[in-house]
């Protein structure tokens, strides 16, 4: 079963009217409990190839249990609990510093393993600290870890936060119905239509790459495969986000946003600030905050700490870029990611040195300056994703292609276009909020909503039979 669908769609709702069937809470337990196992088994194809799958979640509720169980042991097997479940993680994944012969050769199920290790050690973290309240039941954790509706590629959710959910979720009332309708239809929309348009616009630019004559025709070429891939990954993932957010609400569960218009970012960290949200927020907890005042306990330095924010936001988003995959692909996208945002930090130390803290906030506040901060956002998380989506090969392809002048000349035609269009964007966007009726703005009457939401998804329905292909993979299905 593809996420999204019509079909995951469709499961979804069934899945939630059996699960408000009754609001008993035991039943409502184990209704979602069947429904995350009987999704989970429409992803593999045989129970020995979940066996590795659940070995990982049974080891990770063990230390949870035990931490529970033994807190006068905590201080001492944390770290060890710890240290196990990233490598039980580092090993399922196939890391390329592990040998062959101790992996498993034969294929198993890994689809939402990293988001799952992610729910994992935030447990074994918490537990392991008392920071959770009550004993976590093997059920509870199961659906925790496991459900479906964030399975595949995410939110990341606190325990904390999930709990009360589960424990009483939300009513679902008519006005409810509609939001969760009008997002399913943005969500289907993004990854059908925009995002299958933008990858076939990026896939035929690199095609015609050898074929391109002229200078100018040449710098388009670059600047076109440059800059559709960050859009077409926003609308495949923040349409999958859509849809999963939308469905986890039938249940009555509230999922965390993942994106909040990370183009309109100024800045490379305000940028992690928007994009991928959960991620960032769970390795800024974990990792960033850990690291920061360990480095400030161990060297007390005033003017130290600043630099040692540099140092912690770089290994943070390193994490960030390795995370994603096993190949030295993914080690240079996440020293690329790291760099950007220590650099960032770095920018901003000398900033506020060089104009005072008032200055540099003046000099921010100026438009032509955040058009420029805009568009220099964008069009490094552009090159950046070179090595996201592309192998040593494809990039090597394209730097026999382009000098280091025309990557030079790339990047300033990007910084500018997208700086210009996003300033665009929001005066074109600040005009229409404008039009009001009744001190409501028109376009978020539900007149107007109802109808946008009938026209993207009549476009949805015509883009799948015209295209006549399945359901397009969402990106980060495979991290």
């Amino acid at each position: 079963m593809n996420v999204p669908s019509f079909e995951f769609v469709l499961f979804s709702v069934i899945a939630a009217l059996v699960f408000r069937v009754s609001r008993n809470g035991v039943w409502r337990l184990w209704a979602l409990a069947a429904a995350n196992a009987l999704f989970f088994l429409t992803q593999s194809h045989g129970l020995l190839s979940l066996a590795p799958y659940a070995g990982f979640l049974a080891l990770g509720y063990g230390f949870i249990a035990w931490s529970q169980r033994a807190p006068d042991h905590r201080k001492l097997t944390t770290p060890v609990f710890i240290g196990l479940t990233l490598l039980g993680f580092v090993w399922l994944k196939k890391y390329a510093f592990f040998p062959p012969q101790i992996l498993i050769s034969q294929p198993y199920v890994l689809i939402g393993l990293s988001y799952v290790f992610f729910r994992v050690l935030h447990l074994v973290i918490d537990s392991g600290a008392g920071v959770i309240e009550g004993r976590i039941g093997p059920v509870t954790y199961f659906n925790y870890a496991m459900n479906f509706t964030s399975l595949v590629s995410g939110p990341i959710q606190r325990f904390q936060d999930y709990q009360p959910q589960q424990a009483s979720p939300r009513d679902v009332r008519l006005a409810d119905v509609g939001e969760i309708l009008e997002r399913i239809a943005r969500g289907l929309f993004k990854v059908f239509v925009l995002s299958s348009l933008l990858r076939q616009i990026q896939a035929h630019e690199i095609a015609a790459m050898p074929h391109v004559v002229g200078y100018w025709p040449h710098i388009l070429n670059g600047c076109a495969i440059a800059a559709t891939y960050p859009f077409f990954l926003y609308c495949n993932f923040s349409g999958y986000t859509d849809v999963v957010i939308a469905c986890a609400r039938c249940f009555g569960f509230v999922l965390p946003e993942n994106f909040r218009n990370p183009f309109w970012s100024d800045n490379f960290i305000n940028f992690w600030g928007r994009w991928h949200i959960t991620l960032s927020n769970w390795l800024k907890t974990y990792v960033y905050n850990t690291l920061l005042i360990r480095l400030m306990s161990r060297f007390p330095s005033r003017g130290l700490e600043p630099y040692f924010a540099v140092l912690a936001f770089f290994v943070t988003f390193f994490l960030v870029g390795v995370w994603h995959g096993q190949t030295s692909e993914f080690v240079a996208f996440g020293v690329l990611q790291g760099g950007g945002v220590a650099a960032n930090k770095l920018y901003q130390i000398a900033a506020v040195k060089m104009l005072g803290k008032k200055g540099y906030k003046a000099l921010c506040a100026r438009r032509a300056y955040t058009v420029l901060t805009r568009g220099m956002t964008f069009a490094w998380f552009a090159l950046t994703l070179f090595w996201f989506w592309g192998s040593w090969h494809d990039i090597g392809n394209f730097a026999a292609r382009f000098s280091v002048a025309d990557v030079g000349v790339i990047m300033t035609a990007t910084i500018v276009t997208s700086g210009l269009i996003f300033e665009h964007i929001n005066l074109i966007y600040g005009l229409f909020s404008e039009l009001k009726v009744n001190e409501v703005c028109i376009f978020k009457t539900k007149y107007v909503r109802t109808a946008y939401a009938s026209l993207i998804t009549v476009a949805t329905i015509g883009m799948i039979f015209l295209n006549n292909s399945p359901t397009p993979d969402i990106v980060y299905k495979n991290f």
